[in-house]
């Protein structure tokens, strides 16, 4: 007789092999999960997975082929509104040479998640992230420690949706910095390594928002850490102190796990951490107050344009970007110039895409202002910092979160499985966990208890349009639900699939992917899962480097302009110059010659804002001089 020693030392591969799906799941609750672990996947698409929670796929090998003329495209793992999910340690290839995708993932939602340590080659779109996959500023999906080699592109951010909003792309942090003393800290970064070889078109391709990506000391290594090929809003920002070695700065989460009371103790000393970063950030940001200071700016009169200026740099460099929008729009009080001091103070508009719409839709500023403005590309204010840091513990939490689920759900020895989540999900609290947790009671079949957690989740939480839209319509799911448990429906009759087509149709959230997998799942609707590839046309960054912005637009002629004149409670002082030297000045004198201030000019252009509160009403001379010449001259009024 054979015998087997328990646990398994060494395992046989599952082997999916020559089919269209290798495994094809869809989710009817958020309480339905699986493990697929060392499996081989050789299919055309390997593994879809739709509104499955906390799934674990690691250890996996899927290899891809070039997509059949006629058919859509091939791919190895599909996440279709999935999140808490553990995608590590898997090996992505591709075969041939025409159009395959690695991993695609589809609205994870604003949780954060996390793509970690895989493989990706030779594939024409290694890995791809599309619509809602980030919470705004601090938080949502972030792809880190993965190796892409001889792909067509690495990482592709891409929307569907037109009228996209700030959870839109992925995380805006992509990696942080950590505070001294562990600046030296090798798994800060985000530790990716991308491809290199002639034939390859981005490293990073965004449609959406803006990432900030901290990579580790370029020079440390031979591999390629720093994104260089990108089209859209990348800001690649190195720490230098970080050196890359794959064993430190990626290290595998396989094992270490810990019994659920280190986990539990991690979650909530992270979840401390982020409640006072929090804390810290919203009373720094905009004085505390956006709601005040948003409509101070709106409510701004042309005759209060250095009061609202200096307000806003008051509160610099941590405006918001509510506000900072606010303060472009205001056109008919703030010039040009006061703008552009403003958002030089606030380095986070240059990589604010809402900032930089903004400027676009005013009228138009001319092109060394912003790239003035533009240079904050390379500058990390502290209230970027603040972010960053809540963005860090808040995965910490969240990677917790889901190891303890994991933890729950595979512990044989525990008989009170579903009371653990239950305590999980109401000690971590959250919308998307009160969901949850009534999608809980739903599955067990309580629906008393389920629509008792449901219908308190309005007076918990204030919910804006959309979630409450969102809310409404996970009633009328969970109703349809509560109707076929209580009447021993195994599919949906010809009533619940009206009132489950009618909820798919809406498209809102996940209550309407469950509408849609109940409807597949019976029969009644097909479906085709989205996949937009990166137009490789595009061969130049839509963001400039800022190292290649020039300040200082050559010119031939120079001139000195003043705005408005007469003056009240300020001038605006418009010169320019063939060049510059050491002695070069803007000096101002009263109508008797009189000396009354001197403004070094740096740079072949600029507009300088001077204020002329506590001046004399009468007439003066502006002269700009280089080396005691006077190269233009203008005269105004000052008048009170």
């Amino acid at each position: 007789m054979k015998t087997y020693s328990l646990p398994c030392s060494t395992y046989q591969n599952t082997t999916f092999t020559d089919l269209y799906y290798g495994i094809y799941v869809m989710g009817e609750t958020s309480e339905r999960s699986f493990i697929v672990e060392n499996s081989q996947f050789d299919c055309y698409r390997g593994l879809f997975a739709s509104a499955i929670d906390n799934s674990t796929i690691v250890i996996n090998e899927f290899t891809t082929p070039s997509t059949v003329s006629g058919y859509d495209e091939s791919y190895g793992l599909y996440l279709d509104n999935c999140t808490g999910y553990q995608v590590e340690g898997n090996y992505f290839v591709g075969t041939g040479h025409g159009t395959n995708v690695g991993l695609y993932v589809n609205n994870s939602g604003t949780d954060d998640n996390l793509i970690y340590n895989n493989s990706f080659e030779n594939l024409y779109m290694a890995s791809a992230y599309q619509d809602i996959n980030r919470n705004y500023l601090t938080g949502g999906l972030e792809v880190k420690c993965n190796d892409y080699i001889d792909n067509g592109s690495d990482v592709v951010i891409v929307i569907e949706d037109p009228y996209q909003g700030p959870n839109h792309g992925i995380a805006q942090a992509q990696g942080y910095i950590p505070d001294p003393p562990n600046q030296s800290d090798p798994t800060a970064p985000a530790g990716n390594t991308f491809s290199n070889f002639t034939g390859h078109s981005w490293d990073i391709y965004n449609e959406s928002n803006s990432i900030v990506y901290v990579h580790h000391y370029r020079h440390s290594t031979l591999m390629k850490v720093r994104p260089n090929l990108n089209y859209g809003t990348v800001f690649p920002n190195e720490n230098a102190n970080a050196d890359y070695s794959k064993e430190q700065a990626c290290p595998s989460s396989f094992g270490g796990s810990g019994d659920g009371g280190a986990l539990m103790s991690m979650m909530m000393a992270a979840e401390s951490a982020a409640d006072s970063l929090s804390t810290e950030l919203t009373a720094l940001t905009d004085g505390g107050d956006t709601d005040e200071l948003t409509f101070e700016v709106a409510m701004a009169m042309p005759g209060e344009e250095i009061e609202t200026r200096d307000m806003l740099l008051a509160e610099s460099p941590d405006l918001s970007d509510t506000v900072m929008v606010a303060a472009v729009q205001k056109e008919e009080v703030l010039p040009d110039a006061m703008i552009r001091d403003v958002l030089v103070e606030n380095p986070q508009a240059a990589k604010s895409a809402k900032v930089q719409d903004a400027l676009d839709n005013r009228n138009e500023m001319p092109q060394y202002m912003r790239n003035q403005i533009n240079q904050g590309m390379d500058t990390v204010s502290a209230k970027e910092l603040l972010e960053s840091k809540l963005a860090y513990h808040n995965m910490q939490s969240a990677w917790a979160f889901n190891q303890l689920h994991l933890h729950y759900r595979t512990d044989s020895t525990n008989e009170y499985v579903n009371d653990s989540l239950v305590q999980l999900y109401a000690l971590s609290g959250g919308l998307n966990n009160s969901y949850r947790l009534a999608m809980l009671h739903l599955s067990l079949n309580d629906t008393t208890q389920a629509f008792s957690t449901l219908s308190g989740i309005p007076s918990d939480f204030e919910l804006t349009t959309h979630q409450q839209d969102e809310f409404n319509a996970y009633d009328d799911y969970f109703k349809v639900v509560r109707r076929m448990i209580k009447e021993n429906l195994v599919v949906p009759d010809s009533s619940a699939i009206a009132d489950l087509q009618q909820i798919e149709q809406q498209e809102i959230g996940k209550p309407s992917v469950y509408a849609r997998n109940l409807l597949i799942g019976s029969g009644k609707m097909t479906y085709a899962e989205t996949i937009l590839l990166p137009d490789t046309s595009l061969k130049s960054s839509a963001v400039v480097d800022p190292s290649l912005i020039s300040l200082n637009p050559k010119e031939t002629t120079n001139y000195i302009n003043l705005k408005p004149n007469p003056a009240i409670d300020y001038v605006i002082v418009d010169w320019k110059v063939t060049e510059t030297t050491d002695d070069c000045w803007i000096i101002i004198l009263d109508i008797n010659g009189r000396f009354v201030n001197k403004l070094k000019v740096t740079g072949t252009q600029n507009e300088t804002v001077i204020s002329t509160a506590g001046w004399l009403p009468g007439t003066y001379i502006i002269n700009l001089t280089s080396k005691d010449e006077v190269l233009g001259s203008a005269k105004f009024s000052v008048i009170k």
